[in-house]
């Protein structure tokens, strides 16, 4: 499993920690399947010491509700408004990450990056930039 984050350093003042991600992308390398979680609904707030004390409890996040719900404005409706497969980025970490494509993956991203867009497979096997999932 690839994941990638699109973050933005939206609490300076967390010096390093400060980070929200608005979109995750998972990439299940196995049976080439993407998917995304998108989180727009970041703000910064300083918790008054009850907000604290009833909010960062065992029992409020076990539950993992939101304090104030945020309605995403983010939807991909179409295969033409996703993402690309994310780059592998195989030299890194290369003691504790071991990436292997099959030959199959290996053509549809060589064929993605080619087309600028993501390729499918057509049920004949064959691969077009214009297929759809």
């Amino acid at each position: 499993m690839i994941e990638t984050r699109n973050a933005a350093h939206e609490n300076p003042a967390r010096g390093e920690f400060g980070y929200a991600a608005a979109m995750t992308l998972y990439w299940d390398l196995e049976h080439d399947i993407m998917s995304y979680s998108a989180h727009d609904g970041h703000f910064v707030k300083e918790w008054t010491p009850e907000e604290k004390g009833m909010l960062f409890t065992a029992e409020f996040m076990r539950r993992q509700w939101l304090y104030q719900p945020t309605k995403s404005q983010l939807v991909i409706e179409d295969p033409e408004q996703y993402y690309l497969r994310p780059r592998l980025l195989e030299g890194r970490f290369p003691e504790v990450r071991k990436i292997s494509l099959s030959p199959e993956l290996a053509e549809r991203v060589a064929a993605q990056e080619a087309a600028g867009k993501l390729v499918f497979s057509n049920p004949g096997g064959q691969q077009t930039a214009d297929s759809k999932p």
